[in-house]
């Protein structure tokens, strides 16, 4: 009885020696695949070759139509992105050499910048107008003389009395001042 492997070299290309010839190699090698081929009409464990390169040309042939397809769906991707940019951006990123994506991150990184910068300026505006509220009425100079004029001019036309309060509004001055400004119009 033989051993499957010596069994099956002496099948291969008119036995083992032979096949070993034909192919340059020494006792010991293996015989590459071109050279292995069935003998008789049997084939290999009794098909028909010729049935198994059909099937081998059938699925080169499955597997070529599914690369065409991928190939299909790859190129109609990738003209439907370019249809979704703008087209001043295309134009744009082939001049710069980068895609229509990086021109679109750029200009969002500009547009959050200018934003940014107008939030930033409006703070200003805010606290520079409340800084301008909460100064205090005393530190500002005034000129008693000037308050007093006004005050007579007021009273006269009848826009206010003369009390502490209605000074106060009117004038937009401390309880103390509207107090010695009052005092100086009774006298």
């Amino acid at each position: 009885m033989t051993t499957p492997s010596t069994g099956w070299l002496r099948q291969v290309s008119g036995g083992a020696r032979k096949g070993r010839r034909r192919a340059g190699l020494r006792q010991g090698q293996a015989l590459p695949w071109r050279l292995c081929r069935p003998q008789g009409e049997a084939g290999w464990a009794g098909g028909d070759t010729g049935a198994l390169d059909v099937e081998a040309q059938e699925a080169k042939r499955r597997e070529a139509a599914e690369d065409r397809q991928l190939e299909a769906q790859r190129r109609e991707a990738t003209r439907h992105d370019a249809a979704r940019h703008d087209p001043v951006v295309a134009t744009l990123a082939g001049w710069l050499g980068v895609t229509p994506a990086h021109i679109e991150f750029l200009a969002a990184l500009v547009l959050a910048a200018a934003l940014e910068g107008v939030a930033c300026y409006g703070w200003y505006l805010v606290l520079v107008a409340r800084a301008a509220v909460t100064e205090p009425v005393a530190d500002s100079p005034a000129d008693p003389d000037t308050d007093l004029s006004r005050l007579h001019r007021a009273i006269a036309d009848g826009q206010i009395r003369p009390t502490v309060v209605e000074i106060r509004r009117h004038l937009g001055c401390s309880q103390a001042k509207a107090l010695e400004l009052r005092r100086q119009l009774v006298a």
